[in-house]
């Protein structure tokens, strides 16, 4: 397979950086917390007690 066409200048070719990390410490009761998103695969994950209580079932 030859690489895409890149007239419009928004083609990207290459393997994102995949190691940034974003963590929070939350009260109790509701929150609320957003982070930015980026180029690949995301995933997340909720932990309590320091344990994984949550996780998404697949890269999103």
């Amino acid at each position: 397979m030859g690489p895409a066409s890149n007239a419009n200048g928004k083609y990207f070719q290459d393997r994102p950086n995949g190691s940034i990390q974003y963590t929070f410490n939350a009260s109790q009761g509701a929150s609320a917390f957003s982070v930015p998103s980026g180029i690949g695969s995301q995933q997340f994950s909720l932990s309590k007690g320091g344990k994984q209580v949550m996780t998404s079932l697949k890269p999103i």
